[in-house]
């Protein structure tokens, strides 16, 4: 009796060393990446990417480090703190996943554990700009996908100055999941933006027209704009009086962005 009790109580207490040892974290340079796949389903993802921290323009790739094909590891020179710092993934090609914090905490090791099961269908969104373009921030806001993972905004920039042979691509998007939006695209003042998600020319390209741009002159631009500042996006104030849409004219004017055209893939 007293042995039963005794392997319980150690039990118990290892347990209990587990939990406040990830409790307690620590800072790394190192985090282990568990994929929650299939073995055949493992070996198919041959390009893995990490976000951390919402910086979708300091994305960096992770590497296989064992035999196991579902274990990566990705490092980074600048220390995080594995409770105070989320990531997500992009499987090239194939899938992205929500935001995390780590999972686990080796204390002997120093190292972050994380697990991700990658679902949902993704696709490859190219914008062609005007030639004339100013840079565009981007916002990618994720869904919290039930109680394990947290809900994130990453944010990257879409740079100025291209010709019409560079391409502005925003990779791996599930529009299912996220939602991608151009920032301060009126003014520096207009954070809420555009929602890619509701233009009409990012349906027609997802249903019928995949692979082939679709053009967004300045109009069709001004009233994806009026349609969304009445419309299930209430970031904006609602206001379709003639002089708000000759001021989003002007804006747009005056930021050198008169055209996209949007290709899915």
């Amino acid at each position: 009796m007293h042995h039963n009790r005794a392997i319980v109580l150690w039990a118990v207490l290892s347990s209990l060393a587990a939990t406040t040892a990830f409790a307690q974290g620590g800072n790394t340079h190192t985090l282990r990446i568990n994929l929650l796949l299939s073995d055949s389903d493992c070996k198919l993802v041959d390009d893995m990417r990490v976000v951390k921290q919402d910086k979708e323009n300091e994305i960096t790739s992770a590497h296989r480090y064992d035999a196991d094909p579902c274990h990566w590891t990705w490092t980074t020179p600048k220390q995080f703190h594995s409770n105070l710092t989320h990531f997500s993934l992009r499987l090239f090609g194939r899938a992205r996943t929500p935001c995390r914090l780590p999972t686990s905490w080796d204390a002997d090791t120093k190292i972050a554990g994380i697990e991700f099961n990658p679902v949902g269908r993704v696709e490859q969104i190219t914008f062609t700009p005007d030639p004339s373009s100013r840079s565009l921030v981007y916002a990618r806001e994720v869904h919290a996908e039930g109680e394990d993972y947290v809900k994130c905004t990453e944010t990257g920039i879409l740079p100025a100055g291209l010709d019409r042979s560079t391409l502005w691509n925003v990779r791996d998007v599930d529009l299912e999941s996220e939602n991608l939006r151009f920032r301060h695209f009126e003014s520096s003042k207009d954070v809420c933006g555009l929602l890619v998600n509701a233009l009409p020319a990012i349906k027609t390209a997802r249903k019928k027209k995949k692979g082939i741009p679709i053009p967004l002159d300045r109009k069709a631009l001004v009233d994806a704009l009026s349609l969304q500042r009445v419309g299930k996006d209430h970031c904006q104030v609602p206001n379709l009086s003639s002089s708000a849409i000759d001021i989003t004219v002007k804006k747009l004017n005056e930021g050198g962005l008169k055209s996209l055209s949007v290709t899915v893939k």
